[in-house]
């Protein structure tokens, strides 16, 4: 017969109110899911604001955030498609065809995910002022109270939910269509099956696992180093999972084919436990370890760099002001130092002046080409280098070192990577490097 118009959206709403023990805690996550990709994506909108690192860094982020999103929030339905699979088969038994049940469980998601959305961008909207200010403490930024909506994260977090809602739509539409009647009745009883041991899936999550933590702690660049740390958290958490759903199920599996480990009473209850209860667990199980690793990083990550950022802004600087003049006269720059701090009341110490000369320069086969020489387009193509000239007088009296060059010689030092190479063609001049003094040999 056919159903009364707005029977389906009514039925929707009555079994997710029936069923709030397991419908609601899954909407709250996805509320707060949605709550947290839209203040991601809001601060990654002003962070160019701050700094451009601070931007990449969240922009990165987003990518991360995304993929474990869409996998919690699937492996949040399987608990609750398991529990409505009775109801489901119930229904089919008392004359609901399967196409029916499709049309049940789209206007189910549609009701979830209306409220997941409305609830979860207006929570993101209310709470990201707050984390804007607390941003703005943090690097020390004036606080702004204008409120404002990002319309660029909106629109992203909402396709990202939508797109992940429709595929646990259609993932939950084909349960429903390759499961007959009785086994709907019985999902709820019917115990798990043996999984089947993944070789493949478990040395590719042990590769994986494996060179994510090999990029962590093996890059030193610090110029790579920000993405570099992105890619290990992908792998991490790819290799994570792969090792909890097949992995785990490998081991198990092999143990069980070692006779003498495995018929024992305590090894012999144990792993036959195990191997039936891995694959609904697994996935859990690596959700906890990723959030656990997530907190300690991000706690202490974050707490590193507070505590040290004075002893950073003191390496990275080595006085407490700087002055810089085009004028070659040092005298006469050091006369109008010593006056304008004499009218201030103070005086100078530990201080140094030295001449330098500054330009970029475009790396080529031949060498470095001064920068006026280049256009957009080979910038576009090789980034250009940035070079400080300085006399060796000076550059003795600043550091107290006694080094001495011949003509046509020169010391190198690279602030990011290393030179490879005993000489240094610069500006139509060939310069020798010595490799026994080059300054910063080895250092990123």
């Amino acid at each position: 017969p056919a159903m009364r118009k707005g029977f389906f959206p009514r039925l929707a709403l009555s079994g997710i109110r029936k069923n709030r023990s397991i419908y609601y805690p899954y909407i709250l996550t996805a509320v707060l899911t949605t709550a947290m990709m839209y203040i991601i994506g809001s601060l990654q909108q002003i962070s160019t604001d701050y700094s451009g690192t601070l931007a990449f860094s969240l922009q990165l982020g987003i990518v991360v955030t995304s993929v474990f999103s869409v996998v919690f929030l699937f492996y949040t339905n399987s608990f609750l498609m398991r529990r409505r699979k009775k109801e489901f088969g119930l229904y089919n038994i008392l004359g609901m065809e399967k196409r029916h049940l499709a049309r049940l469980i789209f206007w189910e998601t549609a009701l979830m995910l209306a409220v997941s959305l409305t609830i979860g961008l207006a929570a993101g909207v209310l709470l990201d002022k707050l984390m804007h200010l607390v941003l703005s403490r943090l690097v020390g930024q004036a606080v702004s109270l204008t409120f404002a909506v990002s319309p660029g994260s909106m629109r992203y977090t909402a396709a990202l939910i939508s797109i992940t809602f429709a595929l646990i739509l259609l993932n939950s539409v084909r349960q429903v269509y390759v499961a007959r009647p009785v086994e709907l009745l019985r999902s709820a009883e019917v115990g798990e099956r043996e999984p089947k041991a993944r070789w493949l899936l478990g040395l590719l999550g042990l590769i994986s696992l494996g060179t994510g933590y090999w990029l962590s702690a093996t890059v030193k660049d610090a110029g790579m180093m920000i993405l570099f740390f992105f890619v290990a958290v992908l792998l991490v958490i790819a290799g994570t999972y792969l090792l909890f759903t097949s992995g785990s199920i490998t081991l198990l599996k092999a143990l069980r084919k070692n006779r003498r480990y495995y018929y024992k009473p305590d090894h012999f209850i144990s792993v036959s436990g195990m191997i039936y209860r891995m694959k609904q667990n697994a996935v859990g199980l690596a959700n906890v370890c990723i959030l656990s690793t997530m907190v300690l990083v991000m706690v202490f990550s974050t707490l590193s760099l507070w505590l040290g950022m004075e002893d950073t802004l003191n390496s990275g600087l080595r006085s407490d002001i700087d002055v810089r003049s085009a004028s070659t006269d040092v005298s006469a720059l050091e006369a109008a130092v010593d006056e304008t701090l004499r009218q201030a009341g103070a005086s100078r110490e530990d201080t140094w002046t030295y001449r330098y000369l500054s330009f970029s320069a475009l790396p080529t086969p031949e060498g470095f080409v001064s920068s006026v020489s280049f256009t957009e387009s080979d910038a576009l193509i090789a980034s250009p280098a940035t070079f400080q000239v300085m006399v060796v007088e000076d550059y003795n009296r600043m550091l107290g070192r006694s080094e001495t060059l011949a003509p046509g010689e020169a010391l190198l030092e690279c602030t990011r990577g290393n030179y490879e190479g005993d000489t240094l063609r610069l500006l139509d001049e060939t310069f020798a490097i010595d490799p026994e003094t080059f300054l910063s040999k080895g250092r990123a």
